[in-house]
């Protein structure tokens, strides 16, 4: 009887371990986003910044949506857009079916 009750100890915690390790950078990407800050550097070298533009709202299938409106290089720029996207290390790239300046970031 004491070695079920040790089995079930091991069991037990190769099975919390194997939950708490499981864990993924996904996981901890869902949901909506501000964008406290954002940058564009043009080919001559210069640099704009432009501060709370919007957010970027992620969800667990994958896609995700933005709502972004700003004045950056003196244009303004108002986007609103559905996208996909994908996870891989430590990255998250995300892909637009049109032209999109979230996309290009």
């Amino acid at each position: 009887m004491n070695y079920i009750k040790q089995l079930f100890t091991y069991v037990l915690l190769f099975t919390s371990f194997l939950f708490l390790v499981s864990c993924t950078l996904e996981k901890k990407i869902i949901g909506t986003w501000q964008i406290e800050s954002y940058s564009e550097e043009s080919g001559d070298g210069s640099n704009a910044n432009a501060k709370n533009i919007g957010t970027i709202h992620l969800d667990k299938k994958g896609t995700g949506s933005n709502d972004l409106s700003y004045r950056i290089l003196g244009n303004e720029r108002i986007e609103n857009s559905d996208f996909t996207y994908n996870i891989s290390d430590e990255n998250i790239t995300i892909k637009t079916d049109g032209e999109s300046e979230l996309a290009k970031s």
